[in-house]
Parts: C-alpha cells; structure tokens; sequence
C-alpha cells in the first residue's frame, strides 16, 4: 500500500458535515451527499421568524438556509468546533449543548437538531431545552440514525462495539497521533464527538424516538425513513479516495432521494438508516 494512497484516504476521512461545506453556500444542497440538509431546509425555508440549528458543526446547513430562505438563522456548536465565516443573515456561536442553551424562552420560530441527539448525554434534555427557546407553535426538525438491518455497519458505533478493529482501521488513516487526539476522552467527557455516557452511538427505533419528542413537549406531525442502502455507501463515501469515493458521495445522493418513506410513530421496523421528525411547539 503507497503512503500516497494512505495519505489521500487520511484528508478525505471527516465525516460529510465537516467535508462538504460549499464556499459558495448557494451549492450546498447540490453538493452534499446527505438527504437530511434537503429535508431539513424544506420543511424549514417557508417558516417565518429566526431558526437555531443546533449541533451546526462546521456551519453548512446554518448558512445554506439563511442563504436560501433570507431567515435569520443562528448555528450552535460545542467549543473546539472551528466556526467559520457565516452568511450574512447567519450567526454562529458556541455554547455547551449539555448545560442549557444560552437564549431566552420563545425566541425561536424553529429549531433543527440533524443528527445531533445521539451525540449527547442527555436528548430528552436537548429537546426540552429545544421546547423552551422555540415559540408556541414553532417548528421542530429532528434527523437521527435508525435502528434497522445495517446498524451494525455504523462506522462511529464501531468505536464502542469492536474498539480493536476500530483503533487499527483509524490509526491507518489517521495515525497513530492523530487516532490518540481524535478518540481519547477529553475534558468535557466527549470521546471522538459522542459523550461518553453514552456508550455508543444510538441507532435510535421508532417508538422511542417519539417517546422523547413527545415527553419533551412537542406534537409529532410527521415521521420519514430515509436511505435504504445509507450505510453501504456512507462507508465507501468516507473510506474510498478521489473518484470511487465521490462515486460513492453519489449513491448515497440517490439512495436518499429514492428511499424516503413516511412511518407511523408506532412503527417497529424501519426501512432506511435515518429517521426524519417533523413536531410542533405545543402551547
């Protein structure tokens, strides 16, 4: 194997919210290969008043929405998350996601959690707090991994299920230093981008999806199950280099946009590797 080769696959592993972030925000949608951005901004980009997206990583949804939609939005993130230039209309901030948000009751029109709760202690906490900063009759938009047949090939559960296979595969792209700095618990109790508490990255069912945004005080409308085939092309996406990795950005592109269904919030089983929520406020 060439170090050339071990080179190009070590600058391509970031995950999608960190990698593909367009300069020109106006690209995002067509450049990023994950569905939940072009759901997210459907149910959002006609909804009137500010929107906080939270867990905005790097900024690209935050800064595509306000671009697209001419909102005011506001992206959070945890400290140590680079926050780079937003759009005009955009904000971002840091601010610990565990420890209560940083704004006054009812300041938000809606909020977007995309794939965010399954990284934190606490997601009913998350949510209760996503209640109390949104307005009556706001909107809530959560996407998170699904509980379905190809969990196990979730590559940032394997961190916590197979931590052998895990540290030789990263030290390989990563190094062994850059494996060390990347998932070893830090001082806020976060080993890789997932609380330790945790013990894993939740691949959340049906049910127990709604129970949380329901308890949290929110009227589920809708439930969408997205990417049938997610996880076989997320794992080529961010393992493969140059042509068969965007090859594969491109599978995932169209897994997504072929296989969205809406579920009953009762359903056992679903048919793709994400879950799309769509709540109201309640009063």
């Amino acid at each position: 194997m060439s170090m050339r080769w071990v080179e190009r696959v070590r600058a391509k592993s970031v995950p999608h919210e960190r990698r593909v972030v367009a300069r020109d925000f106006t690209e995002f949608f067509r450049q990023t290969p994950l569905e939940r951005y072009r759901w997210a901004y459907r149910h959002l980009a006609h909804v009137q008043g500010p929107h906080l997206d939270l867990g905005c990583n790097v900024g690209g949804f935050t800064s595509a929405l306000a671009t697209g939609s001419n909102r005011w939005t506001v992206g959070v993130d945890v400290p140590g998350v680079e926050l780079p230039s937003a759009h005009q209309a955009a904000e971002l901030v840091t601010a610990n996601l565990d420890s209560g948000l940083p704004f006054v009751a009812s300041s938000f029109a809606s909020v977007s959690l995309l794939d965010v709760l399954e990284h934190v202690a606490d997601d009913v906490a998350l949510l209760i707090e996503a209640r109390r900063v949104l307005c009556p009759g706001g909107v809530l938009v959560v996407t998170v991994p699904a509980q379905h047949r190809w969990s196990i090939l979730d590559p940032d559960d394997a961190l916590f299920r197979f931590p052998r296979l895990h540290r030789l595969a990263w030290s390989l792209r990563f190094g062994r230093l850059g494996y060390a700095k990347r998932f070893t618990i830090n001082d806020r109790g976060v080993i890789g981008d997932i609380a330790a508490v945790r013990g894993g990255h939740t691949n959340y069912r049906v049910p127990d999806l709604s129970d949380r945004v329901q308890s949290a005080g929110f009227r589920i409308d809708r439930i969408y199950t997205s990417g049938r085939w997610f996880r076989w092309w997320q794992l080529g996406s961010l393992m493969l280099p140059g042509g068969l990795g965007r090859l594969f950005d491109a599978g995932l592109r169209r897994d997504g946009q072929r296989s969205t269904y809406e579920l009953s919030p009762n359903e056992t089983q679903s048919r793709g590797g994400s879950l799309f929520v769509l709540a109201t406020a309640l009063g």
